[in-house]
């Protein structure tokens, strides 16, 4: 059951009347849109893989990002960081396993409100990023509550100056 909880995205997987046993694994498959960012030299992804909102410790973090080519390992830059919220700590193991794929894992377990945050940056031309009118109806779709009142002021100053102002007397 997925639900949304403020900013937040819960998902709860289960049944409540069936008793699970043993080592099982869940797959979650999600789309995020306009995570990647544009540089001049370079396009990347900069992804907080497990969130520091955690209230219990993680044991074990890996993360594996598949780049849109399969680049060589010589044209990608890769990091990770580890620990809470802000942290530069960089307690994780980052390979290049194949053309155009990174493995991250952190180097032990991570404690309640602490994450593992990905990086990987490619060179520019591999991927098409949307063109400005659609960023541009993006951006007032997740921002309309800020925007629309903007534009109503706009829109009433623009009428004011049209239609509003008494004309000027004669003589």
């Amino acid at each position: 059951k997925v639900t949304q909880q403020s900013r937040y995205v819960r998902i709860r997987i289960g049944d409540a009347d069936r008793t699970v046993e043993g080592r099982v694994s869940y797959v979650i498959r999600y789309r995020v849109r306009d995570a990647l960012a544009s540089f001049g030299d370079h396009d990347e992804l900069y992804w907080n893989a497990t969130g520091t909102e955690w209230d219990v410790p993680i044991l074990r973090a890996s993360a594996t990002v598949e780049l849109p080519a399969p680049l060589p390992a010589d044209s990608i830059v890769a990091a990770a960081y580890t620990g809470p919220f802000g942290s530069r700590e960089q307690a994780a193991r980052v390979v290049v396993s194949a053309p155009g794929r990174i493995d991250y894992e952190a180097d032990g377990s991570l404690d309640p409100l602490e994450g593992l945050t990905v990086v990987a940056a490619w060179p520019r031309g591999h991927v098409r990023f949307p063109g400005a009118a659609t960023q541009a109806a993006r951006l007032f779709g997740n921002y309309w509550i800020v925007l629309a009142p903007l534009a109503a002021l706009a829109w009433l100053w623009r009428r004011y100056r049209l239609v509003g102002r008494d004309p000027e007397p004669a003589g």
